[in-house]
């Protein structure tokens, strides 16, 4: 027999309970806090210049009508959305497409700002990718060794002259690293130990980015045994 299961005195129980509920709470409002911060700081630091000079080139009497900056500043945020919107589409141009890799360019030569800038660039097109990824499926395979689990994205099957000297089936599995996920290692995986997850392929980077802070909801886990 083993020995008796020791509970926690009633206010040890009440603080762990209550400890549990903060937690909880922080990760319950960290999304909507950080997204009312962005746009804060968005109409602030935006929005503000631009709103600011157009304030003030307006006449007392549409000032008055104002009544606060707060508004022109909210015009001047989406004149400039507006404005990232035209270069967005100015981009798909040859012209904007040469001046847009001629500006990267720029700022990769730069100390500092270079290693900055890579960094935010693989992130924001690691994302960008995900609608036209060639990943169809998160797995969970054994790497860098046996006992160890990390995260995976199937591509396809195994194929052609790897497969014919190959015995039984392999998939092709990338495991990107954290967390800039654009490099990572290729791995042909015997099909019958990966262990396939019903969480979507950008979930599943969201886990891998954030180094397994961010997890999507509980999901049944499906493997081959079940299929």
């Amino acid at each position: 027999m083993g020995e008796p299961k020791q509970t926690l005195p009633m206010p040890a129980r009440g603080l762990k309970t209550l400890r549990n509920a903060l937690i909880s709470g922080v990760f319950l409002l960290a999304p909507l806090i950080a997204t009312i911060i962005v746009f804060v700081l968005l109409i602030e630091y935006v929005g503000a210049p631009l709103g600011g000079q157009i304030y003030n080139a307006l006449p007392g009497s549409v000032q008055n009508f104002f009544g606060t900056q707060m508004l022109s500043n909210i015009i001047g945020t989406v004149l400039v959305l507006v404005l990232i919107t035209l270069v967005g589409l100015f981009n798909n141009f040859i012209l904007g497409s040469w001046l847009t890799r001629n500006v990267e360019k720029f700022f990769l030569r730069l100390p500092i700002v270079n290693a900055v800038y890579r960094t935010v660039k693989q992130i924001i097109d690691t994302f960008k990718e995900q609608k036209k990824t060639a990943f169809s499926q998160v797995v969970l395979v054994q790497f860098p060794r046996q006992g160890l689990w990390s995260v995976g994205f199937v591509t396809t099957p195994t194929k052609g002259e790897t497969a014919r000297r190959l015995n039984g089936e392999y998939t092709n599995i990338f495991v990107p690293t954290t967390p800039i996920p654009t490099n990572g290692f290729y791995l042909m995986v015997p099909t019958a130990e990966l262990i396939f997850l019903d969480m979507s392929v950008g979930d599943g980077m969201k886990m891998l980015i954030s180094g397994g802070a961010v997890t999507p909801d509980t999901v049944p886990v499906k493997s081959n045994d079940d299929e």
